[in-house]
C-alpha cells in the first residue's frame, strides 16, 4: 500500500514511522479507530513501518540530566510528568537521559498536546533530539494477558468518533517550537486549535498549513476568553493578509478589555505563546508652575495650556480609535473579523449557523449568530474562489460604507483542502430581499416611493467617483448584477444593495479587471449585453446597471396599490412574455429584436405619481444606452414625484381623475446623461 488514511488498532500499542525501516517521523498509536491520518497528526497520507511497543511489566524509570554525558542537574520520573519545571528541574533543555523499564514518551509542550515520540529502554539521546522536550508520560498500558498487538489499514475512511488519547486540553503558554525564529517574517505554519472542534468536525489541536495569494501576506494568530480570570483558549491557527499583524514577532493583544482577546504576528508557529499588553495611556503634560507674581495673561496661559493639550491627545486618540476599528471588531475572521481570521476575523468570536436562508449561484446564505447579534452568513465553495475575494475587495475599498449598502463585517476561511469553504459575513436583514418582500406584500404608495429613493440613494453612491473625502477617495463601482433579489430591505423597508460578487471598480491609472461581458442575470441584462456589443468603458458599465434599475422599479408598481385597479400576483420582468427560465436566445429576441419591455397598465398612467415613475422607468430601460437616466437623477425624479403627490387620497377615484391634470404637470428634474 502506498498510502495509509485510517486505522484501526485493535490491541495493544504500536509505533508507527512515516518512512520505511522505523526512520522518519513517529507516531505512537493506541488501541482505538483513527479514521483519516490527521487523526494520530501526520502531515500527510504516507506509512511506511511499524512495530508493536513491547511490554515488560517493569517498572517505569527515566533519569534526565543538564549535561552531555549524564552530567549536571539530574532529576529521576517513575509517573507522568506535565511540565517538567514543576520538579525543580531549571532547564529547558536536555542533554543526556537514561530509559529503564519499557520506556517513555517525550512532547514538545507542556500537558501532552501534540503527538509523542517514543523512548524505548536503554535509549540514550543526543542534545538536538532533546531540545525542546517539555513533558513526560510512560508508554500505554499493556494489552491483557495472551492479547496480540493487531491492526488493520484501509486505504479509504470510515467514519468514526476520535479516541480519546485525541482530545487534548489547550496551552496558554508554552516555549517556542523549534525551528521558528523570532525574526523570521515569513509564515508557512502555526500553531492550530479550535474549541469547537467537535461541532465544525475538525481536528482540535496541532498545527496548520497556511496557504494564501502569492502578494499576499501570512499571519498566525490566537483568541481567547478571560471573562473570571480564567483564560480559555478559543482558536489558534493561520491568518490572511491583515496591516494589523505587519511585523509583529509576537501574538500580543493590546485592547484594554474585549470580550474576545485577539492577537496576530508574522513567523511560524509565532502564536504558540500569547499575551494581554493593553496600550499605555498617553501622560498628561506636566507644565512648571510660573514664577511669583505673574501677569493676568501669564496666569491664563499656564492654566488653559494643560487643559488644550489634554483635550487635544483625547480628540486625536478617539479619531486613530475611530478610523482603526471596523463596526463589528474583527477578533479579517473573518477570517476568510479570520478567511478568512482566517482572513478578516470573525472565526475568532463564537459563531453559529443557525437558518438556511438561500440558495444562489455562488453558494448559500445562512442566518447566524455572533455573540448576541444576528448575522448573514454567505458561503462559497471553493471553487467560487474569485467571486468570494471580489466581493471581498469590493467591501474593502477605502471609505466603501453607505447606509444603502449592505454592512460588511468580515471574510475568512474554513477547512482544509477540498472541504474548505469561504465565509463572507454581514449584517442580517429580517425581511429578505425585495423579491421575497413582494412575493407576500402589497405596497402602499409611500412605501413604494421610500424603497425607490432608498435604492437609487444606494445606486447613485455606488456610481459616483468621489476623488477628494478625508476618509480616501472611492472609484465608481459598476455592480453588474443589479436585481430584486440583490436589494435587501430593513424593517423600516429602507434598501440596502447586496452581493458584490460581479462588481467592477474603475480607479483612475488602473485596469477594471474582469470586465467579461455577458455576467449576471440574464432576465435582468441590457440589450447590449444580450447582443455582446458593450463598450467596456466606465459608464456603459453603469448604464447597464440603470437598465436594470427600470425593471425593478417596474416590480415595485406591479405590486403597489396605489391605483384604482386590482393588485396582480407578484412577476418577474418578462415573465408573460418568456417564462421563468428564459433561455438567452428568448430574452434576444424579446428584448433586442422586438425592442419589447414590461407592459403598464392603463390605471398605472392614470394615477398622478405613478405615471410620472413610468417615464422615469422608460428612461431607465431606453434601447439607447446613452439616452439612459444616471442614478443620481432617478433619485432626485423619486424625490420630486413623492413630495408632490403626498397628499394623494388613494380611495377616492374621483379625485385621482380630478389630479390627473393638475398634478401630472409637476415639472421633473432635467434628465441627465448616466455619465
Amino acid at each position: 500500500m502506498n498510502r495509509t488514511n485510517s486505522i484501526r488498532v485493535e490491541s495493544g500499542a504500536w509505533v508507527c514511522f512515516d518512512h520505511p525501516d522505523f526512520k522518519g517521523q513517529q507516531y505512537m498509536l493506541e488501541k482505538g479507530e483513527y479514521p483519516e491520518f490527521q487523526r494520530w497528526n501526520a502531515h500527510n497520507d504516507h506509512m511506511g513501518s511499524c512495530k508493536p511497543i513491547k511490554m515488560h511489566g517493569e517498572h517505569y524509570r527515566m533519569d534526565l540530566f543538564e549535561g552531555p554525558n549524564f552530567t549536571g542537574q539530574c532529576v529521576e520520573l517513575c509517573d507522568d510528568c506535565p511540565f517538567l519545571q514543576s520538579t525543580g528541574f531549571s532547564q529547558n533543555c536536555l542533554n543526556s537521559i537514561k530509559v529503564y523499564g519499557d520506556g517513555a514518551g517525550p512532547d514538545e509542550h507542556p500537558g501532552f498536546p501534540l503527538a509523542p515520540l517514543l523512548w524505548l529502554s536503554g535509549a540514550i539521546l543526543d542534545a538536538v533530539q532533546l531540545f525542546a522536550c517539555q513533558s513526560l508520560l510512560p508508554p500505554p498500558t499493556a494489552p491483557a494477558e495472551g492479547e496480540k498487538h493487531t491492526s488493520s489499514y484501509t486505504q479509504g475512511g470510515f467514519a468514526s468518533t476520535p479516541s480519546a488519547h485525541q482530545t487534548h486540553a489547550p496551552t496558554t503558554s508554552s516555549s517556542m517550537l523549534p525551528g521558528a525564529s523570532h525574526a523570521e517574517v515569513a509564515t508557512r505554519e502555526c500553531v492550530y486549535y479550535n474549541d469547537n472542534w467537535r461541532t465544525e468536525k475538525t481536528n482540535q489541536s496541532g498545527f496548520e498549513r497556511c496557504e494564501g495569494e502569492k502578494d499576499k501576506r501570512l499571519h498566525c494568530y490566537a483568541s481567547w476568553l478571560n471573562t473570571t480570570g480564567t483564560i480559555r483558549l478559543v482558536k489558534k491557527g493561520c491568518w490572511l493578509d491583515d496591516f494589523n499583524c505587519y511585523d509583529r514577532q509576537e501574538c500580543v493583544a493590546t485592547e484594554e478589555s474585549p470580550q474576545v482577546f485577539f492577537c496576530c504576528c508574522e513567523g511560524n508557529y509565532c502564536n504558540e505563546k500569547f499575551t494581554h499588553l493593553p496600550e499605555a495611556i498617553t501622560p498628561a503634560v506636566k507644565i512648571q508652575p510660573p514664577e511669583p507674581g505673574p501677569s493676568l495673561m501669564g496666569v491664563l496661559v499656564y492654566s488653559l495650556l494643560p487643559l488644550a493639550i489634554l483635550s487635544l491627545a483625547l480628540v486625536l486618540a478617539c479619531w486613530t480609535y475611530h478610523q482603526r476599528k471596523p463596526p463589528y471588531r474583527h477578533v479579517d475572521i473573518g477570517q476568510d473579523a479570520g478567511l478568512p481570521p482566517p482572513s478578516p476575523l470573525v472565526g475568532l468570536k463564537p459563531l453559529q449557523l443557525l437558518e438556511l436562508k438561500a440558495r444562489g449561484r455562488f453558494g448559500c446564505v445562512w442566518k447566524a449568530q455572533l455573540l448576541s447579534e444576528y448575522v448573514a452568513v454567505k458561503i462559497f465553495p471553493i471553487q467560487d474562489k474569485q467571486s468570494w475575494q471580489n466581493e471581498r475587495d469590493i467591501y474593502l475599498t477605502e471609505g466603501f460604507k453607505h447606509e444603502n449598502i449592505l454592512l460588511y463585517i468580515s471574510a475568512e476561511k474554513r477547512g482544509t483542502n477540498l472541504q474548505m469553504e469561504l465565509w463572507l459575513v454581514t449584517e442580517f436583514h429580517e425581511r429578505g430581499s425585495l423579491t421575497d418582500y413582494l412575493k407576500g406584500n402589497p405596497v402602499s404608495w409611500p412605501q413604494l416611493c421610500h424603497i425607490s429613493a432608498s435604492m437609487s440613494h444606494g445606486l447613485a453612491y455606488l456610481h459616483e467617483d468621489l476623488p477628494y473625502r478625508a476618509e480616501g477617495p472611492k472609484p465608481a463601482i459598476a455592480h453588474r448584477d443589479f436585481k430584486s433579489k440583490n436589494v435587501l430591505l430593513k424593517m423600516d423597508l429602507s434598501a440596502v444593495i447586496a452581493d458584490f460578487g460581479l462588481a467592477v471598480r474603475f480607479e483612475p491609472g488602473k485596469p477594471p479587471g474582469d470586465t467579461h461581458g455577458q455576467v449576471g442575470t440574464r432576465r435582468y441584462m441590457a440589450p447590449e449585453v444580450l447582443e455582446g456589443a458593450i463598450n467596456f468603458q466606465r459608464d456603459a458599465f453603469l448604464r447597464i446597471d440603470m437598465y436594470a434599475l427600470g425593471l425593478v422599479l417596474w416590480e415595485l408598481v406591479c405590486r403597489c396599490t396605489a391605483s384604482d385597479g386590482p393588485v396582480g400576483e407578484y412577476q418577474l420582468p418578462f415573465e408573460e412574455e418568456v417564462g421563468q427560465h428564459p433561455s438567452l436566445e428568448d430574452l434576444q429576441d424579446v428584448v433586442v429584436h422586438k425592442k419589447m419591455r414590461p407592459v403598464f397598465k392603463d390605471c398605472w398612467i392614470k394615477h398622478p405619481g405613478l405615471g410620472q415613475l413610468c417615464e422615469t422607468i422608460e428612461e431607465c430601460w431606453d434601447h439607447d444606452a446613452e439616452a439612459r437616466l444616471s442614478a443620481g437623477c432617478v433619485e432626485e425624479r423619486i424625490s420630486t414625484i413623492s413630495k408632490a403627490n403626498n397628499t394623494i387620497n388613494t380611495s377616492t377615484s374621483e379625485c385621482l381623475v380630478s389630479m390627473v391634470t393638475s398634478d401630472s404637470d409637476t415639472d421633473l428634474p432635467p434628465k441627465e446623461s448616466s455619465t
